[in-house]
């Protein structure tokens, strides 16, 4: 594949991440693999940008992870948001947890 000035298109780096486009679009595809093992998760292009959501609704695997961390409990979210259940959390926190690699990270800091 080539760039504008018709020269080979280089392994861009994405913003503050550090990496790359071509190592977002492998996690990306391995997301997409994951979204199969949950039936509350749902990906449509045209929907949210094509980010994770909650049974085809407009509101993101992401959205319900802020509101646990938000909220002191999960009736008080359930008032809030009546359209969301038990098993959307569950299945948030579940996904999350797929989404998250736990690949060890070489780094010269100590943690």
């Amino acid at each position: 594949m080539e760039d504008s000035s018709g020269g080979p298109r280089v392994c861009q780096r994405a913003p503050s991440t550090g990496v790359s486009v071509l190592r977002l679009a492998v996690l990306k595809t391995e997301l997409m693999a994951k979204v199969d093992q949950f039936d509350r998760i749902t990906v449509e292009p045209g929907k949210c940008g094509g980010k994770p959501c909650i049974r085809g609704m407009r509101i993101t695997v992401r959205r319900v992870l802020e509101l646990l961390a938000a909220y002191p409990d999960r009736a008080s979210i359930l008032a809030e948001y009546p359209f969301l259940e038990q098993e959307d959390f569950q299945q948030s926190l579940l996904f999350a947890a797929a989404a998250v690699d736990d690949e060890q990270l070489k780094t010269d800091r100590v943690v």
